[in-house]
């Protein structure tokens, strides 16, 4: 009998020790191992989106102003007021005033700073075209969304992927 006790806890301490193991983890079937390469697949997306955009804003161009020139960034900008002032360049401190639109016209905000060209203390597009004026000119200007507030919008008016169209005046404090 005293036989019969200790293998059946022998095998009863069997059972306990494989059944209290953790199964290795799985996959879940709709995944696969990697195979995908996601920032490509985030490349390719946003190119697309951004062709999309851009033949969007040129449709817009051709009906409301053509008079705008298309940059090699891919904003679009007009000239308002030209002057004889000095051309803004790197590390130049400048003062900004800028409205900002929607395409369809509806007032989104404005805004007055002191930024120095170069330390990103502004909209990509918005810097990118200060480097095109001089000192006292103003500028309408039409941003596709991602030289202006992207994929993310601003928190409050300006909706992820929006263009937007502004019009900016630029002052060199140097």
């Amino acid at each position: 009998m005293h036989k019969q006790i200790q293998i059946f806890l022998l095998v009863l301490s069997g059972f306990l020790f494989f059944a209290c193991t953790k199964p290795a983890p799985q996959l879940p079937a709709n995944k696969n191992n990697g195979s995908r390469d996601l920032a490509g697949d985030l490349r390719k997306m946003h190119e697309e989106i951004s062709e999309h955009e851009d033949s969007l804003l040129a449709v817009y161009i051709n009906k409301s102003d053509s008079t705008f020139q298309k940059s090699a960034l891919g904003f679009w900008y007009k000239i308002n007021k030209k002057t004889a002032g000095s051309l803004i360049k790197h590390n130049d401190k400048c003062k900004i005033s800028y409205s900002i639109y929607s395409l369809s016209g509806e007032f989104l905000g404005e805004k007055l700073a002191i930024i120095q060209i170069g330390k990103k203390e502004t909209l990509r597009g918005i810097e990118e075209v200060l480097k095109k004026m001089r000192s006292g000119e103003q500028v309408s200007l039409i941003l596709p969304s991602a030289l202006a507030y992207g994929m993310k919008g601003d928190g409050d008016k300006i909706r992820a992927y929006t263009s937007l169209k502004i019009y900016l005046e630029v002052d060199l404090l140097n």
